[in-house]
């Protein structure tokens, strides 16, 4: 009877920890989606001003670093994240990136701001709300 018992018991343990190590890679995947998008609009405030001033060889070249650089992650987030939102965020990228081509300051601008908030977007509807789960 004895074996039962802690069979039972090491069975348990195990369950729960196996939930312990689930709950904090959901925490930490949270975290580090939180970091992520705000280092992304963080990034793209620093490319206003170069459009700002129309120095369009410089905001063409940041962003399309950006845009080398967080593209292919976006497509990877999509395995784990609601399609929609990332598609839009690839959308949003594809409209900043003509809008400075043609160099048009005022909607390079507007597209850069829509672009952070797809971003926000992004992060904010993986938070765990009422909201978010209808």
């Amino acid at each position: 009877m004895k074996s039962i018992k802690n069979t039972g018991t090491i069975h348990n343990i195990l369950v729960y920890g196996l939930y312990i190590i689930l709950l904090i890679l959901v925490v930490s995947s949270f975290f580090y989606l939180q970091f992520y998008t705000s280092s992304l609009t963080k990034r793209l405030d620093e490319i206003a001003p170069y459009i700002q001033s129309e120095d369009w060889e410089k905001s063409e070249d940041m962003f399309n670093e950006f845009e080398s650089l967080h593209k292919e992650k976006f497509k990877n987030l999509s395995f784990i994240i609601k399609h929609t939102a990332i598609e839009e965020v690839l959308l949003s990228m594809v409209d900043v990136s003509t809008n400075i081509k043609l160099k048009n300051k005022d909607l390079s601008l507007i597209k850069l701001e829509n672009l952070k908030f797809q971003i926000e977007h992004v992060y904010e509807s993986q938070i765990p709300k009422f909201q978010n789960i209808l």
